[in-house]
C-alpha cells in the first residue's frame, strides 16, 4: 500500500516502444523487504533490501521487477542511473498496460 500523500500509483510514466517499454524507478535501499511505495513525479518508488554496493541494488531491482512482472531476468534491464538512486529500466515483451497491472496489482 502507499504511505505517502501524492504516492498512489495513478502517474506511472512507462514509455511503450517496439517490443519494450521502459519506466523510472526512485530506489530507497536498505530496507526490510522489497516493496513498491507508490509513484511520485512518474516515477515508480521502490524500497528493496540490498545495500548500494557493487551493484547489490540494480541486481535486486531487477530480480524483483522480474519476479513482479513474471518474467525473465534478462527481459529487465538498467537502461540509465547505474551509480543513482534514479534509474531508468527497459523491460521486454510487455506492453505498458502489462507493466502498470502488475505493479497495481502488487501494491494492493
Amino acid at each position: 500500500m502507499p504511505e505517502k500523500a501524492g504516492s498512489s500509483l495513478d502517474g506511472l510514466l512507462v514509455k511503450e516502444s517496439e517490443g519494450f517499454c521502459t519506466f523510472a524507478v526512485r530506489l530507497t535501499p536498505r530496507s526490510a523487504r522489497n516493496r513498491i511505495i507508490g509513484v511520485k513525479d512518474g516515477k515508480l518508488l521502490l524500497k528493496i533490501q540490498a545495500p548500494p554496493v557493487e551493484g547489490e541494488a540494480n541486481e535486486c531491482v531487477i530480480e524483483f521487477l522480474a519476479e513482479l512482472l513474471d518474467i525473465s531476468k534478462n527481459d529487465v534491464q538498467l537502461f540509465k542511473g547505474h551509480h543513482s538512486r534514479e534509474k531508468v529500466l527497459k523491460v521486454i515483451g510487455l506492453r505498458a498496460g502489462q507493466i502498470i497491472q502488475a505493479v497495481q496489482k502488487e501494491s494492493k
